[in-house]
């Protein structure tokens, strides 16, 4: 049997409502808490697919900010936190990603974080 392409089945539920591709959420938020390196990679692969309506897109990337993203982040700060901050720096889908993140999830000192490198965007596009 052919590997399930988890990135790919990921898009295609939340743009298409595939039932059958539903069960990649499931598995990428399995991977979130299991497997902290590989559902990075999967986020990594997820964003780099072409989504072609923009609001599509953004609803792809706000599933990921609150969902996987969020939780990798939550369950594995000391190993995840950096990798994904310093990702931001130079990527803004990631920023786009952190941005959804519920204040209530991540407590404090994370959110602190998160809002320094989201401001810094702010700054840097002058708004």
């Amino acid at each position: 049997m052919a590997e399930r392409d988890l990135a790919a089945a990921y898009v295609r539920y939340l743009t298409e409502g595939s039932e059958s591709d539903e069960w990649a959420l499931y598995e990428l938020s399995e991977l979130a808490r299991e497997s902290p390196d590989r559902a990075w990679q999967e986020i990594q692969r997820i964003n780099s697919i072409p989504i072609d309506d923009e609001a599509w897109k953004s609803h792809v990337h706000a599933t990921l900010g609150c969902g996987a993203l969020e939780d990798l982040i939550v369950l594995h700060e000391k190993l995840m936190l950096p990798i994904v901050l310093k990702a931001a720096e130079s990527d803004p889908t990631i920023r786009d990603e952190l941005s959804v993140i519920y204040q209530g999830s991540v407590g404090e000192r994370i959110w602190s974080q998160i809002c320094t490198v989201l401001a810094r965007d702010q700054h840097a596009r002058g708004a």
